[in-house]
């Protein structure tokens, strides 16, 4: 592999493969393991996730007289959004809620209610539009279904427990109406 030659003026030169080139051979040498190579990934078959929408909660804006109207145009956005509506009918002083409110904006509940649009009603602030839109109840929260027409419908949870079961024990009530939601008819 190496030949020795003997220049004229008495100096030693080596011809043939550089220590350098020796080097890189020993440290990328070769082996009796065949050459592996890395496979050429195939085209995928399988479509791009779809955008799944966090939940999303909207309040009616201030001066709302007409409950009805006003919930029938949230229908009709939810649905060109893809998205189940549900009222949530709440009160400041409903420890429940609080937590499920403050879980719900957090983005505790993202992967659990993705899709999902929640019609926050203040008891306190919108009494009226609750009651015109039909969703009185004896007990907070109330979770309900939201009829074309813009009024509550019949299916529809309400109550809670307290302390830290409440936001486990209203999601699976809410999960409930989200899943007859998707089998409804539209």
């Amino acid at each position: 592999m190496f030949e020795t030659m003997r220049k004229t003026d008495g100096r030693t030169a080596v011809r043939g493969l550089s220590l350098g080139a020796g080097l890189a051979l020993s440290v990328f040498g070769c082996s009796n393991e065949p050459a592996r190579s890395e496979p050429t990934p195939l085209p995928s078959t399988v479509p791009p996730p779809i955008a799944i929408a966090r939940p999303e909660v909207v309040t009616p804006p201030a001066g709302t007289t007409d409950g009805p109207a006003f919930l029938r145009a949230e229908f009709q956005r939810a649905r060109a959004d893809g998205r189940t509506l549900l009222v949530d009918v709440g009160a400041p002083w409903c420890e429940p809620c609080r937590r499920f409110h403050a879980a719900l904006v957090g983005g505790e509940l993202d992967r659990d209610l993705p899709n999902v649009r929640f019609v926050e009603f203040d008891l306190e602030k919108h009494r009226p539009l609750v009651e015109a839109i039909g969703c009185h109840s004896k007990l907070v929260p109330l979770f309900a279904r939201v009829n074309e027409d813009g009024t509550c419908g019949a299916d529809r949870r309400e109550g809670a427990v307290k302390g830290g079961r409440a936001i486990g024990f209203l999601l699976s009530r809410v999960k409930e109406l989200v899943g007859s939601a998707a089998t409804a008819s539209p």
